[in-house]
């Protein structure tokens, strides 16, 4: 009798070990679930400078997001409370992620804000983030903001190829590693991404959820597909021996990526909770450095840090409400929409105005008042006698008025050539 009711305790100190073991992975904060809300502080940065580094121009952006899980794979997500900052002075470690209160704040417009706020929906699948659909109001600068947030929470614990997966090892501290590769579409293109995953919390008696330590880097050598913006199929001078109708678009690729003029590195590091096929993301964090060469790549090329991370605030369960998500467009893949460097292209090279109108970042509202300036300070640097000859600040405000220039519409350049240079009142070219 004695000997039954042991058994009897045994079976149930069992039970309830496993009972509790099961409720810890079903735990909201150990993986996502259905009906509930995951609140993530997101900060980006971007920050650019000529090879000498004295001077960087920066941005930033901060953002409260919010994901609602509708399902285990329907995901509603919106944005809360979105800043932004610039910065146009030394900035010693740029790779690093600066306090946003270093920034001097810039006012987001209403209209933009407006569109920011709008919520979309994207489908999560062990980790896999893709068919994004963008609510119809939704704009391209507004998508690609989103996009670049949602991208730092996109990781995967396994392939479905084992083929291509590393052996697991243990190190000296009974920490489990393993890697492997796959193809997968980032806001960066469509590449093979490789991975390095170390798992902890092995054998621990306090808990039975595992933690990983996730690091993944973007082989851009093997992209099927990048968002680059192209005159022609080489930036440099055709190789005399291939004729353009014997390359392919593999050969092409190939010559691309070995004669390149921007060289970019992508690495992500992420913290996670729960296991292989349930875990939710702690944190995601990711560093882009892009390195463009100018005429001479030795001593002037442009260097430009991307930075963007995503942590865990809050989770909570919440009722879904029924008009949340706003009619949407098709879905889309998390690659960067290039429509907008498009419309800048073709506002350049034909004057089509749509970019103006479209562009969320500058609108001249007073072209011929900023061009008159402008010309002003180039005609009187000009004219000054210095040591070195001409007044290296001319080139300056050449640049400045080029790139004015560029940004005008038909209209502007018209006001711009009657105001300044056919009234009678107001003598362009002298004053």
């Amino acid at each position: 009798m004695f000997a039954k009711g042991i058994l009897v305790l045994l079976c149930a100190s069992l039970l309830a070990l496993a009972t509790a073991g099961s409720n810890n992975r079903d735990e909201p904060r150990h993986s996502y679930r259905t009906g509930h809300e995951y609140s993530y502080d997101y900060n980006g940065q971007i920050a650019s400078s000529m090879s000498n580094g004295e001077q960087y121009s920066a941005s930033r952006f901060r953002a409260l997001v919010k994901l609602y899980f509708v399902s285990d794979k329907t995901v509603t997500v919106q944005l809360e409370h979105p800043q932004m900052g610039q910065w146009n002075e030394y900035l010693d470690t740029p790779q690093e992620l600066h306090k946003f209160d270093k920034f001097e704040r810039v006012q987001i417009k209403g209209e933009h804000l407006e569109k920011l706020n709008l919520p979309f929906q994207i489908r999560f699948t062990n980790g896999k983030i893709s068919d994004l659909k963008f609510a119809s109001e939704d704009v391209t600068f507004s998508e690609n903001v989103k996009r670049a947030i949602i991208n730092t929470l996109q990781v995967q614990l396994e392939n479905a190829s084992e083929s291509s997966e590393v052996a697991i090892v243990k190190d000296d501290q009974e920490v489990e590693v393993y890697g492997f590769r796959l193809n997968e579409t980032t806001i960066e293109g469509d590449c093979e991404s490789l991975y390095n995953v170390r798992k902890i919390n092995l054998g621990s008696s306090e808990s039975s959820v595992d933690a990983y330590n996730v690091t993944k880097s973007i082989d851009f050598s093997q992209c099927q597909y990048r968002p680059e913006f192209r005159y022609n199929y080489f930036r440099f001078a055709e190789p005399k021996e291939v004729s353009r109708g014997s390359v392919d678009e593999k050969t092409t690729q190939k010559m691309i990526h070995s004669n390149s003029a921007l060289d970019i590195s992508s690495v992500y590091d992420f913290v996670l909770n729960g296991d292989r096929r349930q875990f939710i993301v702690k944190q995601g964090k990711v560093l882009s450095r892009y390195t463009y060469e100018m005429l001479d790549g030795q001593r002037v090329r442009m260097d430009t840090y991307a930075i963007a991370q995503s942590t865990l605030k809050n989770v909570e369960r919440k009722e879904s409400s029924s008009d949340s998500m706003p009619s949407t467009k098709s879905a889309e893949t998390l690659v960067y929409s290039d429509g907008l460097d498009v419309l800048r292209e073709r506002f350049i090279a034909e004057g089509d105005d749509t970019y103006l109108k479209q562009n969320p970042y500058m609108k001249m509202n007073n072209a011929v008042s900023v061009v008159s300036t402008i010309m002003k300070r180039l005609l009187e640097s000009s004219t000054k006698n210095t040591v070195e000859g001409m007044d290296e600040q001319s080139t300056r405000y050449l640049t400045q008025l080029v790139s004015i220039l560029r940004l005008c519409s038909k209209n502007d350049i018209e006001n711009i050539h009657q105001k300044l240079f056919e009234n009678e009142e107001y003598d362009g070219i002298q004053k």
